[in-house]
């Protein structure tokens, strides 16, 4: 016994009561339950996803995505999905038609991912897994039985993870994990007795992680860690001494990590670090003495130099490449290994901003890549090598826009790509290197969507490649450079439905969304969770064509579009959810032209985005809705050149982002909606150079971001106060001339977290209070420098949530505090080395929803309390192996909305009904409690409140006591988040729904009646199968019996019964609660002889065996009365009152005890009317009546004691009026 705040409490710790004390004897509980069901049918009752509406009952191009292609003689192979097979091998012979599956090799729908695809003397050898042997290495001579795994290298169902497969004259050399010496080197000549380890480079379970493969001259040359040297170059002859450290570059246990490895006429180029003169070029012959460096590009000392030279080609035995110098920035240079040798070969984008060359290939020894100079976007150049010979083959996005030239490959002396002209979208083209010979192959996919080819291949002096069409979707197409010559191979996919609903936007009761119903192609839709409230706002664009609605933006109730009438062009739009009201606002581009507005942001109010008016490029304009309002705020770049503000953030009604002014770069601007309040706040790269502000982000008042200054900080973490002096470097992560990069920025109560690499550890997770000191790595995840590369950080309820990789599993779901020892994975939801890939996460009223594939069923939707055992799966939308794949989950309400594909109607709306958030009272759905007023006339008055302020009240109807009508509680029987009422005649036995919309009735209904000879009583309502509607709860004291009456929007359902608590030894139904993390109502049951309290646990009408939580002395003065959250942990409490007016909380953790405290008392003449929510605090409060004053009072407490005593409301003494807590 023991004495807390002066009042003496007797707490025994939780047990398990016998199952059988909670039973009834048998005849007596067959003749209740035949009563009781004599008046109800008996249905089962389930909480699952559903669809909400097949909007697209059309056919619809299923992607099958052909990838991964390789030549085998005159074979094609490649890997594509469909849905009976998953993804799997298949083969072309490149014939129009002639594809086929080669083997199913994870049988049914699963997928046995084929990857690492590579020809070994006309034998195919890859990775996959069967589903019962892991990821293993497999070949296959392009016949069902010849594809066969080579040797199950890791036994059973581990995966060895073959990687990096390289042909070196004729043998098969890999990385792979065998499960006891750590990912090695390995060899193989197609048999399971040939394909061996070649070197265990690191002994024991430690990996060397061989890398970065190439084969030189018959010498295989990659990079691996020994755990002596760190990363360096080693080489391999196949044999255990012939594999070998080339040379210690970077001297003692530092990395050089070397990269980028490539034969350039039988001499080995790559990038390495030396620990001296940075990231810089590399050669070597093989020896340690002829493993040298070429020359320093980029000059530096102690580490902070470095060039990173990149995107190495060979042509015609010199090495051509891109590198960093502080003078010219990213440009082309070329090397024949000499010092002297290594140059510039132009300053395509004139001074240090560099032109950024990629991709690289050579054409009839022609080079040929993308580069922007400054004037003309990134677009196709080519080189011979020299400055005069280094020029612009064609500006195919006409102006300073980018065609993004990709995908570079030689077929037979022509040069194919793709590009976007602005016009046709991204398509093929093809160029003989010069301007009229740079044309477009065909338009695959008419409009401006474009077909993106991707994968270009030449395979037998034909292109190979993947397109989409809307005809067939993502399929394997080839080309002989010809529109007629350019044609679909196979349509492997197979047809579905589907309206693929996206960019969903949440407008406070109504879900706003795009989708194609086949018939009027993609427009607005809007949706209230029901089939018929799920209907086509406009068919803007009129026709099967449709729209393409880019952006969607909610700006305080008002929903702004950009799309396109067919008439006016890409332009903005706005809608209030009716045909009538979806109008353009303004055309800012006059007529067929397009002012093409974007990144719509609302700052105060008033909705910001950049467009284009034809005259003075893309700009930041600002809209009110009006076409008056809908104004240029200014032109940043005067005349043609395009300010192009991006990165559009609200930082205390300011508007902050990124643009050009033509002088300054690209740098941190600010803006309040005014031209001359719209002002670079600092040149942080002084000069023409750019300090590229991204991922900018308010923290508590406070700018985040990541940018590059002038002393060669590249792409470190910034804040800034929105002042000059104020823009300062937090701290610079990577030292020198490398970069961190931070990503992810997310604020978690005032710290920022973010994503980084410092050189060493790799991409972890750090955090910052904005000072150099407090800017520290929270945890190595993934010891080494490989990283966990955490992703998807979100705040959930002060927690961080995000994904990572932590070495021993594969990418799973993770939380931290911010302290290393709080840094966990929360669940490896696919054991061992397979990984979940969580996505898509999400905070819905403090819990993570998220998908993520187990395994075993797929990718399919999950929810998180944190916890392993609170971290679980949905019930499956696709079942078995295949993946719904759900995207865009957004919370409407009570119901989570996401797109899905159940694989019988395609990719489609569908959604959950959520868990409410407990409070009792709330008829304006704002989650804080009201006041329902009773007059003894039976006129029924809310009386609404915000934040223990008063607001109105509202008449809702009159329950005649005369005639037996009473309240028995408060619920929400349609799970809109307003409370209804729960009415019970005591003379007929009548029980009542009265749903109801704030102050407004929307129907009045007798649910059942149950004859009082019965004495069965309604106890209040609950939810107890979590589908945010309540159940009504029935009990018959004489015998202990409670039932549960199901409801479909207030009207009956069907009839569980639950369980049978033992009354014979003196237990009685108390109380409802939520004392788990499953949102489910629960039961508190107390003992009126021993004052033992237990609690049920239920699913549903499943009732586990009771649960012993505490017992009190029943001499000490103290009842339980009621149940509530009191420390805001989302799982219930108990209230308990002593008889001298205090009142206690039992603070518990699920059905564990935790502390006790008083946050006050009742004085005399007090009356505990609810226990609610009165403030934004999420813990509970009380509703005080005193009645000899007639004041009702909020007392609003902090998880510790009373904080405020507020009046809220006096209806005088003796008026009549009393009031109703919401429970019986």
């Amino acid at each position: 016994m023991t004495i807390l705040y002066g009042y003496r409490i007797n707490l025994r710790r939780g047990k398990m009561l016998p199952a059988k004390n909670h039973f009834l004897g048998k005849s007596l509980h067959l003749v209740l339950s035949f009563l009781l069901l004599s008046f109800f049918a008996k249905t089962a009752i389930a909480q699952t996803p559903y669809l909400v509406k097949n909007i697209n009952t059309q056919p619809n191009p299923v992607s099958s995505g052909p990838r991964n292609f390789v030549q085998v003689g005159s074979t094609t192979f490649f890997t594509a999905r469909t849905l009976a097979e998953g993804v799997e091998l298949w083969k072309s012979d490149g014939t129009l038609g002639g594809a086929t599956l080669v083997k199913d090799i994870f049988p049914g729908p699963d997928d046995s991912s084929p990857s690492e695809l590579v020809n070994i003397g006309g034998t195919l050898f890859f990775m996959a897994s069967n589903g019962t042997n892991g990821q293993e290495l497999w070949k296959s001579d392009g016949t069902t039985a010849g594809t066969v795994m080579a040797k199950d290298i890791n036994p059973g169902t581990g995966n060895s993870s073959p990687r990096e497969l390289v042909n070196v004259d004729g043998t098969l050399f890999f990385q792979a994990n065998d499960g006891t010496n750590g990912t090695e080197l390995w060899k193989s000549d197609g048999t399971t007795s040939g394909t061996v380890l070649v070197k265990d480079i690191r002994p024991g379970l430690g990996a060397s992680s061989p890398w970065e493969m190439v084969n030189v001259g018959g010498t295989l040359f990659f990079r691996a860690l020994n755990g002596t040297n760190g990363q360096e170059l080693w080489k391999s002859d196949g044999t255990t001494t012939g594999t070998v450290l080339v040379k210690d570059i970077n001297l003692g246990s530092a990395n050089s990590s070397p990269g980028s490895l490539v034969n350039v006429a039988g001499t080995l180029f790559f990038q390495a670090d030396d620990g001296i003169n940075g990231r810089e070029l590399w050669k070597s012959d093989g020896t340690s003495s002829g493993t040298v460096f070429v020359k320093d590009i980029n000059p530096g000392t102690g580490g902070t130099g470095g060039s990173p030279p990149g995107s190495f080609l060979n042509m015609g035995g010199i090495l051509f490449f891109s590198a960093f110098d502080e003078t010219n920035g990213l440009e082309l240079w070329k090397s024949d290994g000499t010092p002297s040798g290594t140059v510039l070969v132009k300053d395509i984008n004139p001074g240090s901003g560099g032109s950024g060359p990629g991709e690289l290939v050579s054409v009839g020894g022609t080079l040929f890549f993308s580069a922007s100079d400054g004037i003309n976007g990134g677009e196709l150049w080519t080189s011979d090598g020299t400055a005069s010979g280094t020029v612009l083959v064609k500006d195919i996005y006409p102006g300073t826009e980018t065609s993004f030239p990709q995908e570079l490959v030689d077929v037979e002396g022509t040069l194919f790509f793709n590009a976007n002209d602005g016009a046709n979208g991204e398509e093929l083209w093809k160029s003989d290197g010069t301007t009229a010979g740079t044309v477009l192959v065909k338009d695959i996919n008419p409009g401006t969507m474009g077909s993106g080819p991707i994968g270009l291949v030449n395979v037998g002096e034909t292109l190979f490649f993947t397109a989409y069409d809307d005809a067939n979707g993502l399929e394997l197409w080839k080309s002989d450079g010809t529109a007629v010559g350019t044609l679909l191979v196979n349509n492997i996919g197979i047809d579905e439905g589907g309206s693929f609903p996206t960019e969903f936007v949440n407008t406070g009761s109504t879900l706003f969304f795009m989708a194609n119903d086949g018939t009027n192609g993609h427009e607005l839709w809007k949706s209230n969770g029901t089939p018929s409230g799920t209907v086509l706002v406009k068919d803007i664009f009129p026709g099967l064509a449709g729209n393409f609605l880019a952006e969607i933006e909610n700006v305080s109730g008002t929903l702004f579009i950009t799309a396109s009438d067919g008439v006016n062009g890409q332009e903005l739009w706005k809608s209030d959810g009716t045909p009538s009201g979806t109008v353009l606002v303004k055309d800012i581009v006059p007529g067929a032209g397009s002012g093409i507005p974007r990144l719509l942001t609302e700052v105060g109010g008033t909705l910001f985005f950049q467009a284009n008016d034809g005259t003075n490029g893309h700009e930041l304009w600002k809209s009110d809705g009006t076409a008056a309002g809908t104004v240029m705020v200014k032109n940043i770049f005067p005349g043609f050149g395009n300010g192009a503000p991006q990165e559009l953030v609200d930082l205390g009604g300011v508007l902050f982002f990124r643009a050009s002014n033509g002088t300054n770069g690209w740098e941190l601007w600010k803006s309040d909606g005014t031209t001359t309040g719209t002002v670079l706040v600092k040149d942080i790269f002084p000069g023409f150079a750019s300090s590229n502000p991204t991922e900018l982000l308010d923290v508590n008042g406070t700018l985040f971001f990541t940018a590059t200054n002038s002393v060669g900080i590249k792409q470190e973490l910034w804040k800034s106060d929105g002042t000059a002096s104020g823009t300062l470097l937090v701290k610079d992560i990577n030292p020198g001339y490398a970069k961190s990069d931070p990503k992810d920025l997310v604020n978690i109560n005032g710290t920022l977290f973010f994503t980084a690499d410092d050189g060493t550890n790799g991409r972890e997770i750090w955090k910052s209070d904005g000072t150099t000191t407090g800017t520290v790595m929270v945890k190595d995840i993934n010891l080494g420098t490989d990283g966990s590369n955490p992703e998807e950080l979100i705040n959930v309820d002060g927690t961080l949530f995000f994904t990572a990789s932590g070495g021993i599993s594969g990418r799973e779901l993770w939380k931290s505090d911010g302290t290393t020892a709080g840094t966990v994975m929360v669940k490896d939801i696919n054991p061992g080395l397979g990984t979940s890939s969580p996505r898509g996460l999400v905070d819905i009223n403090g819990i993570l929803f998220f998908t993520a594939s187990d395994g075993i069923n797929g990718e399919e939707v999950w929810k998180s309390d944190g916890t392993s055992s609170g971290t679980v799966k949905l019930p499956d939308i696709a079942p078995g192996s295949f993946s719904s794949n759900a995207h865009e989950l957004t919370q409407v309400g009570n119901t989570l909305f996401f797109s899905a594909n159940d694989g019988l109607t395609g990719r489609e709306l569908w959604a959950f009904s959520l868990p409410k958030y407990q409070v009792l009272n709330d008829f304006d759905g704002d989650d804080d409690s009201d006041v329902l007023a009773v007059h003894s006339s039976g006129v029924l008055v809310s009386v609404r409140l915000e934040n223990s302020v008063f607001q109105d009240f509202g008449f809702l109807l009159q329950a005649d006591p005369a005639a037996g009508w009473t309240v028995n509680a408060t619920g929400d029987f349609n799970n809109d988040k307003n409370s209804d009422l729960l009415l019970y005649n005591t003379t007929t036995g009548e029980y009542r729904t009265v749903l109801l919309d704030g102050n407004s009735v929307l129907s009045d209904t007798v649910v059942f009646t149950i004859d009082p000879v019965i004495g069965v009583e309604p106890r209040g309502v609950g939810d107890f199968d979590g589908d945010g509607e309540d159940e009504i709860i029935i009990y018959h004291p004489p015998s202990g019996f409670i039932g549960l009456v199901y409801l479909a929007s207030g009207t009956f359902s069907s009839f569980e019964e639950a369980t049978t608590i033992d009354i014979a030894n003196n237990w009685t139904l108390k109380n409802t609660g939520h004392f788990n993390s499953d949102n489910k109502t629960d039961l508190l049951i107390t003992n009126t002889v021993t004052g033992e309290s237990a609690v049920i646990e239920m699913d549903g009408s499943t009732a586990t065996p009771p649960t012993s939580i505490f017992t009190f002395d029943p001499s000490s003065g103290w009842t339980v009365i009621d149940t509530g959250d009191f420390n805001g942990d989302k799982k219930s409490d108990v209230l308990i009152l002593h008889t001298s007016g205090a009142l206690g909380v039992l603070v518990m953790d699920g059905l564990t005890f935790q502390s006790f405290y008083v946050p006050g008392g009742l004085s005399p003449g007090w009356e505990l009317v609810n226990v609610g929510h009165y403030n934004s605090d999420k813990k509970a409060d009380f509703l005080i009546h005193d009645t000899n004053t007639g004041d009702l009072l909020t007392a609003v407490q902090d998880g510790a004691t009373v904080t405020t005593y507020t009046p809220v409301l006096n209806l005088g003494v003796g008026s009549g009026w009393s009031y109703h807590g919401g429970k019986p």
